[in-house]
């Protein structure tokens, strides 16, 4: 068991321990929880001093926002205490419900990339065509999401955040200094951007754009919160130098390690670096995978855990997946049960986290000693 830590102030438990999984952490411990049903993922971090910040969205099976239900399971005030909500890429996966936690989160400031792929930019600008009738969920989503912070709905809110390589979304000086900094995208994707809106409005029909890769656009971000260092990866891959290259060349890591990696793209061997890795990670650090299984893709791969295994401490949300049932006389998607993995420690810890599964979580033993 960890010594009690003292806390600061009447709105947490008086003390607390990096076991106690059943109250909010205290104001000098550290807390990550990724939350997946096997199609979706979001995160959730604590920053110390009830600071807290959202990455991405998801569902439960009855349609209802699991970093809410998580956050005020343990006390948190969200209309206060959540600091920042980013919404990485526009995925179906990443941001399902993310209307409601830009609702519930008053006080935050919305951020998400300044690069848009074909679809992502007619639906931040409401233009549709014959050919967007088939808009996925999440742009439909995230447009409703950009309408409203637009409309100044949020009057508690600092003005959202288009976001870059090396932008800063969040700042604390003391008395344990947080920064949170994105690493991609780059600025070489949004030249791309801008090139793709001249071919928008050049062509006659929307239909004849290419089709991009939103991916490449996704927004990793470097958390560094006391003596504590994470690397959240999103979705980004590594494709001609644009993806993970170009994070690690834009120089917002300073230098530092990572004890903790949200693994990229749910462990695929595309989104996989080596110099990642070598460069931006301790040995051995805490791997989080959130699961994807939709269709006949399933993510990680039986060979992307045993690649994982090998290289760090793996932790996986959930199993299970997407499935299609019969509601209300419609077909409709349902998830599997919410999964929920946590990691914490204090700022004096060092790299000892606690971690904490519910759900169907799972994970793997380090390799035996060479």
């Amino acid at each position: 068991m960890t010594a009690a830590v003292p806390i600061l102030t009447r709105r947490y438990r008086r003390t607390a321990t990096v076991t106690d999984w059943q109250s909010a952490p205290g104001n000098t411990e550290l807390e990550f929880t990724a939350l997946g049903p096997g199609y979706g993922e979001c995160l959730v971090l604590h920053l110390g001093f009830r600071e807290w910040m959202i990455v991405d969205s998801c569902l439960t099976e009855d349609d209802e926002q699991p970093a809410l239900q998580y956050l005020r399971r343990l006390g948190v005030d969200v209309a206060t205490e959540v600091k920042l909500v980013v919404a990485t890429h526009w995925h179906d996966d990443h941001v399902q419900g993310m209307q409601a936690l830009v609702d519930a989160c008053q006080s935050a400031r919305f951020a998400c990339s300044a690069v848009l792929g074909r679809k992502e930019l007619l639906g931040a600008i409401g233009r549709r065509s014959e050919s967007e009738r088939t808009t996925s969920s999440g742009v439909k989503e995230m447009r409703a999401v950009l309408k409203k912070v637009a409309a100044k709905h949020r009057p508690r809110a600092p003005r959202p955040m288009w976001v870059l390589e090396c932008t800063s979304l969040h700042y604390r000086a003391e008395p344990y200094g947080c920064e949170v900094r994105a690493l991609s995208p780059s600025s070489r994707m949004l030249g791309l951007a801008y090139q793709r809106i001249g071919s928008l409005l050049e062509q006659s029909r929307f239909a004849q754009v290419p089709r991009d890769h939103v991916n490449d656009a996704a927004v990793a971000l470097w958390v560094e919160a006391g003596d504590a260092t994470l690397l959240l990866g999103s979705d980004l891959e590594e494709k001609s130098c644009k993806g993970w290259t170009a994070a690690i060349a834009c120089g917002a890591t300073r230098g530092g390690k990572a004890e903790i990696i949200k693994v990229p793209h749910h462990g695929s061997e595309g989104a996989h670096h080596p110099p990642v890795w070598a460069q931006l990670l301790h040995p051995r650090p805490h791997a989080i995978v959130c699961s994807f299984h939709c269709g006949n893709v399933d993510l990680p791969t039986d060979k992307d855990v045993e690649r994982l295994c090998q290289a760090a401490r793996l932790h996986r949300t959930t199993p299970d997946g997407v499935r299609t049932v019969l509601r209300d006389g419609r077909l409709v998607k349902a998830f599997g049960p919410m999964g929920r993995v946590t990691l914490r420690r204090t700022f004096a810890q060092g790299n000892n986290w606690d971690v904490h599964y519910e759900g169907g979580c799972t994970g793997c033993p380090p390799p035996p000693p060479t």
